[in-house]
């Protein structure tokens, strides 16, 4: 008997139809597509969700028919976002190194991505993910 394998679920919500993809990793590395389904969307207008109850129902029926062929329980999916209302900002974010020892440590990444996320947004915007370009000590830039 094979150990647990883990799977990947992948969902693209589009203003046609909703996708949802089972895959997992083969020995050789690559990944192996378990099964896809593919439902009318509803609830979409040009990339934008325009009534939250019927595109959530796409959803839950894309992913129940995915997890019925695959017999895989699902309970957690990578969700690719994209439409015109979608936008990036790139920011910066300063903080003094504190202690002795002049060490960096993981609380002061953590306050300088939290001082780079101080920024003014408009109410109808939402923060979904930070990504970390660079990190620079004193001038020298580096990750």
């Amino acid at each position: 008997m094979r150990g647990k394998t883990e799977v990947i679920v992948g969902l693209d919500i589009g203003t046609t139809k909703v996708c949802a993809l089972v895959a997992e990793p083969s020995e050789s590395g690559n990944l192996e597509v378990k099964g896809v389904s593919l439902v009318r969307s509803m609830g979409m207008r040009k990339g934008v969700i325009v009534d939250l109850e019927n595109a959530i129902e796409s959803v839950r029926r894309a992913v129940s028919e995915v997890s019925q062929r695959t017999g895989v329980n699902i309970d957690s999916v990578f969700v690719g976002v994209a439409g015109s209302h979608i936008s990036t900002l790139r920011n910066r974010g300063v903080t003094l190194i504190s202690g002795e020892s002049r060490e960096i440590t993981h609380n002061d990444l953590n306050r300088v991505i939290e001082a780079a996320q101080t920024v003014s947004i408009p109410q109808d915007k939402k923060v979904i993910h930070v990504l970390p370009m660079e990190f620079i000590v004193d001038g020298q830039k580096g990750y």
